[in-house]
């Protein structure tokens, strides 16, 4: 191996560990840990719905987003990028069910 290519080598080393270092840095921060945080606290209330009783089921959106809490609501949109400040329950919903019927 000639100087330039264990330079080359060295260099090569050093972009990949520091990319390794920034991806777990991201991988930590606050920011996924909440994103984490919300899909699993969802995701935990789907499976409860579904095992509750095969009978049981939403039918549409406004019927889930009936069962959250107003806090569950805001975080549902300001994920979403919807403005929720100083709305009530019902507001925030028709939003919600809104920006969904949209996309």
């Amino acid at each position: 191996m000639s100087f330039q290519e264990c330079e080359l080598a060295i260099l090569r080393q050093a972009v990949d560990e520091n990319e390794n270092q920034a991806k777990k840095k991201i991988a930590n921060s606050d920011d996924v840990k909440n994103m984490i945080s919300i899909v699993e606290d969802f995701s935990k209330r789907a499976d409860e719905i579904v095992i509750a009783d095969d009978e049981e089921y939403y039918d549409s959106d406004r019927d889930y987003f009936e069962s959250l809490t107003v806090k569950d609501l805001r975080d549902i949109a300001k994920t979403l990028g919807i403005k929720s400040s100083g709305l009530k329950k019902k507001e925030l919903i028709t939003a919600l069910v809104t920006s969904s019927d949209e996309k």
